[in-house]
């Protein structure tokens, strides 16, 4: 399934490509994107700003000798990673930067055009965040690997969220150290914002106001800033609905209990407490 194409029509129709308003101040704007005129993707700044935005950050469980008790975990409590949507190290490699900050890195630098400043995009920004769970600091993590995947099945059923830990592929060990997003997740983040700058090049392209008599020179757009975070949003909507996967556990988990549009969780546990006595 072709989800990009199936979305995409999304991006289009909740935002759009446009001028910015008349009385628009642009000239102290800032972008923060990671590597970048200082930038920096940050887990505990994403997660500062989630809750400053008034997003609640889960409970954690009981902590029992060894880490946090992963039988006390439901869909409200569990040992959380805040996931950036779009991933904080993807996104300074993309193309579509150069429509959100005037410092593209060289490889992302329009061939026609530039901005004049940068846009006020934020990959720290509320609209990034997601709480997520993982489990090597579960009380029952061990150094077993068919027992660290049945806690971690066993995190994802208690919590019914995808699992913020692993690497990008199944052919590899498991390593923590490793980027967590799947291959697949981010193909599918860079499928979103290729049409984004597709649809910004052909807004200012033609665009007399946004040059604004310059051949080169280009407005930073809110609208783009926009379109970023709708993607934000898709790729939540997404990892709900189990299209994409954030890590290889998790789509390890999906690929055996997902069917007929949804993950049917099991009823019996993969570890109970009596796995550890």
């Amino acid at each position: 399934m072709e989800i990009g194409e199936a979305v995409a029509v999304a991006v289009v129709t909740q935002e759009t490509p446009k001028c910015n308003p008349p009385a628009t101040k642009t000239t102290n704007w800032k972008a923060v994107i990671n590597g970048i005129k200082g930038g920096e993707g940050s887990a505990s700044t994403l997660k500062s700003n989630m809750e400053g935005g008034g997003i609640s950050a889960p409970g954690y469980p009981q902590a029992l000798k060894k880490g946090w008790d992963l039988f006390g975990c439901n869909p409200f409590t569990f040992p959380t990673q805040t996931h950036h949507l779009i991933p904080e190290k993807q996104l300074p490699d993309h193309k579509v930067t150069a429509w959100l900050t005037d410092s593209p890195k060289g490889s992302c630098q329009h061939p026609k055009y530039e901005l004049r400043a940068d846009t006020n995009y934020d990959t720290n920004g509320v609209k990034n965040g997601y709480f997520m769970p993982f489990a090597s600091t579960t009380h029952q993590w061990c150094d077993k690997p068919a027992k660290q995947n049945a806690v971690c099945f066993e995190m994802m059923r208690l919590t019914k969220i995808q699992l913020h830990q692993g690497p990008h592929s199944r052919s590899t060990d498991y390593m923590e150290d490793l980027d967590i997003e799947t291959a697949p997740y981010k193909a599918q983040v860079d499928e979103f914002l290729n049409e984004i700058d597709r649809l910004v090049f052909a807004h200012v392209d033609l665009c007399d106001v946004c040059k604004k008599g310059s051949k080169t020179k280009v407005d930073p757009l809110l609208s783009t800033v926009a379109m970023v975070e709708q993607v934000s949003h898709l790729m939540r909507v997404l990892t709900d609905r189990c299209h994409v996967a954030v890590s290889a556990r998790a789509g390890a988990y999906m690929t055996k209990y997902y069917s007929g549009g949804v993950v049917h969780h099991p009823t019996t546990p993969f570890v109970t407490k009596a796995d550890f006595s």
